[in-house]
């Protein structure tokens, strides 16, 4: 059953004030059950972080077509 997710109330606060929280933030979740809210296991969204993370830093690999990126 899916989850309207623009309804969904109980979601986590998140701010890092360093890379330092955001690790202490991670090990905490990784040695906890996680409850998820929305329509996406534990695991889909860790990959969806990592993935981010990923193309923040080695680009997305994506491009528009050569006509619509010269138009």
């Amino acid at each position: 059953m899916l989850v309207n997710t623009t309804k969904v109330q109980g979601r986590r606060q998140v701010h890092y004030a360093s890379y330092a929280d955001l690790l202490a933030d991670a090990e905490q979740l990784a040695a906890t059950k996680v409850k998820t809210l929305g329509n996406w296991s534990y695991g889909q969204i860790l990959k969806h972080v990592a993935q981010a993370t990923d193309s923040s830093i080695d680009g997305s690999g994506f491009a528009l077509p050569a006509p619509v990126r010269w138009g």
